[in-house]
């Protein structure tokens, strides 16, 4: 609670308590004046803290928004590659001519090289 509304209730509890005490009418209209002012100014505060937490909220959520675009991006262009590779694949697999600048490798071949160690020597 602010200052002014601190204030603003201390008077208006010490008026209802004087009142109260001299047995006397208490002419509230001034001070449901101040009270209506002080809620519609507590409003107004409360309402430009939620406006800059929304601005808050919508510039991180317009952020991952465009985050999640340029993945989507990266995405579709790892996408593409994997496609080319596998077309690339397809053709190498199939018996027809491959695309210019495109070399069809050979499966590796298990090849047997003998190692000679001389006697109580390492190998040559």
């Amino acid at each position: 609670m602010t200052f002014a509304a601190e204030t603003l209730l201390a008077d208006l509890a010490s008026e209802f308590g004087r009142a109260v005490a001299e047995s006397r009418p208490v002419a509230i209209e001034s001070h449901l004046y101040g009270l209506i002012s002080l809620a519609l100014t507590g409003i107004a505060v409360e309402l430009g803290r939620l406006r800059a937490d929304r601005d808050r909220a919508t510039a991180a959520y317009a952020a991952a928004v465009e985050e999640c675009n340029r993945a989507v991006v990266t995405c579709n262009e790892a996408l593409a590659v994997a496609r080319q590779v596998v077309a690339v694949q397809e053709c190498a697999a199939a018996s027809v001519t491959l695309p210019a600048g495109v070399v069809r490798l050979r499966a590796p071949q298990a090849r047997v090289v003998p190692i000679r160690v001389p006697e109580g020597g390492q190998p040559a």
